[in-house]
């Protein structure tokens, strides 16, 4: 039905992973997957979803984007080339595609990388459509914070703890002190995810956000460094 709007050129569904043993693997991927629900239904309300789910989604045919063989992410370089046409990828979260998450430290690095290689591939393919207010709140907000955000968060917290110490030496004031303070518990409770997550459930967010972090960088320097390949590669824990 939402195809007889003319201007929606997609629709998707969302992914739900499923879990066997609720590990905290599991755990993070089930948090992940919560929150860019929210995004992308948020980012298709306002305006057009900035990725489709590849298990799961419907094109117009007269629009339908050629697939790339040398992109990893060919689902987000379709919601991309949708939006460049000049019509909306409309998220419905009553379309689900389920899968077993990852069970493995080493199936979500091998998962995540490779997506965060793709990513990088599509950002660096549509640059123009970033910041460019011709797409709206896609170009200027969606794609920019859901996307490009998420690829630079590595750098940017560096950046951040940086800043608070050299506020340390210039500004001479409490608040450098406290902020240093809450960066390094922060930095310190990724440290005892690492080590104790199975024991403390709730450690498992500080997982998925340091986890994560590497991800990004592993991403960043296969990428550049041209160390990646098209080919499918299967994660066993998720079977």
């Amino acid at each position: 039905g939402y195809f007889y709007h003319p201007k929606v050129g997609a629709v998707t569904g969302i992914f739900q992973p499923l879990a066997r043993e609720n590990t905290g693997i599991e755990r993070s991927e089930g948090v992940f997957w919560k929150i860019d629900k929210s995004d992308l239904r948020c980012e298709s309300d306002w305006d057009s979803a900035v990725y489709t789910c590849g298990q799961i989604t419907a094109f117009r045919k007269d629009i339908m984007p050629g697939v790339s063989e040398n992109n990893l992410t060919e689902d987000f370089e379709f919601a991309l080339s949708v939006k460049q046409k000049g019509y909306r990828v409309i998220c419905d979260p009553r379309a689900i595609s389920q899968k077993y998450s990852c069970g493995s430290e080493k199936d979500m690095l091998i998962q995540r990388k490779r997506r965060g290689i793709g990513t990088l591939q599509t950002l660096f393919k549509f640059k123009s459509v970033l910041f460019n207010p011709r797409y709206g709140m896609f170009g200027l907000v969606f794609l920019p914070s859901h996307k490009l955000l998420q690829m630079l968060s590595p750098f940017l917290i560096f950046v951040l703890y940086a800043l608070t110490v050299l506020g340390m030496f210039i500004g001479q004031s409490i608040f450098w002190e406290i902020l240093l303070i809450l960066e390094l518990a922060f930095l310190l409770l990724g440290v005892a995810a690492f080590a104790l997550r199975r024991t403390f459930p709730l450690l498992s967010i500080f997982h998925l956000f340091w986890f994560g972090q590497w991800i990004v960088l592993a991403s960043w320097i296969d990428y550049l460094t041209g160390n990646y390949t098209v080919t499918w590669q299967q994660i066993k824990s998720s079977r």
